[in-house]
């Protein structure tokens, strides 16, 4: 069965994830169907965590865990400003 994630990346979609993925609380492996996946191990913490950025590397952020969340997607949101959607696809 595949996840909708996949189903939207088959279908021309970029997809991320930022944040507790909750599905295996010591893997913090990219998952399929994302384009980008930046998640951490565990519950992660308050302050500092350390993130895995799509498996090429870990790096820990200071700030409060929702500020710096916030900010890693809406970053990845602004890359996406030029992005369009798949032809004959209509948001």
């Amino acid at each position: 069965m595949k996840s909708f994630p996949s189903r939207l990346h088959e279908a021309g979609y970029t997809t991320a994830y930022f944040g507790k993925y909750h599905m295996g609380e010591e893997n913090d492996d990219p998952r399929p169907g994302f384009d980008r996946f930046v998640t951490h191990k565990g519950q992660g913490h308050y302050f500092d965590t350390e993130w895995n950025f799509h498996g090429t590397h870990r790096k820990v952020i200071t700030g409060y865990y929702t500020t710096v969340v916030t900010d890693m997607a809406l970053e990845w949101l602004a890359e996406q400003q030029n992005a369009k959607p798949p032809p004959g696809v209509y948001c």
